[in-house]
């Protein structure tokens, strides 16, 4: 009987300790920032020359922004305060690989080169814009696969794509091209609890 009653008390302790943990971890997973995002293919001679990123922060965090660079409190990010806001989120992007992942036909790429970074205000939203660059133009050939992941490990930042135009091609062959947006679950992160979003590009 005492030996029941101490399996039975160890069940319970188990089981308590384990909602616990899990109360815990949904505890945890509540971003600081939320970001909507959009992407941008620049094709030039047949090739993936360039990717625009586009990042709109919640209102939170663009109001935490302007608290900081807005020296003039005219809720605007002008002219040198653009430029050192820009400056201060590429310097803590840099090292996170500006938070983009991305393979191509299936292999993992290494990080991107960045530059181009701007920061400017839209209806109270801070909206940072910046290019990335492969190390060489990649050629579209058919059949070629290339997907792109914006998301923080990390989970501080809660990224999407945004609604509204989440993807743009631009130049002189984004008119064979396609892109597709579905969810990467067999990529979640942050204990299995975030799923990714993916942007497939593809040419034919």
């Amino acid at each position: 009987m005492a030996t029941a009653k101490f399996s039975g008390t160890i069940r319970r302790t188990a089981i308590i300790l384990a909602l616990l943990a899990l109360g815990t971890t949904a505890a945890v997973a509540h971003p600081d920032i939320m970001i909507s995002a959009r992407l941008l293919f620049e094709f030039r001679d047949g090739q993936l020359a360039a990717i625009g990123e586009s990042w709109a922060f919640d209102t939170a965090y663009s109001a935490r922004l302007l608290r900081r660079f807005d020296r003039d409190g005219d809720r605007r990010l002008s002219g040198e305060e653009g430029k050192a806001a820009a400056a201060s989120i590429a310097g803590d992007l840099k090292h996170l690989g500006y938070l983009t992942e991305w393979q191509i036909d299936d292999a993992i790429q290494p990080p991107l080169s960045a530059g181009a970074f701007d920061a400017q205000v839209e209806a109270d939203t801070v909206i940072l814009t910046f290019a990335l660059r492969p190390a060489q133009p990649i050629a579209m050939r058919p059949a070629r696969t290339i997907l792109f992941k914006i998301l923080d490990r990390d989970y501080t930042a809660a990224i999407r794509l945004a609604e509204d135009r989440p993807v743009l091609l631009r130049g002189d062959s984004h008119d064979r091209c396609k892109v597709t947006i579905a969810d990467r679950p067999q990529d979640a992160y942050f204990g299995k609890l975030v799923v990714p979003q993916a942007v497939t590009l593809t040419c034919g």
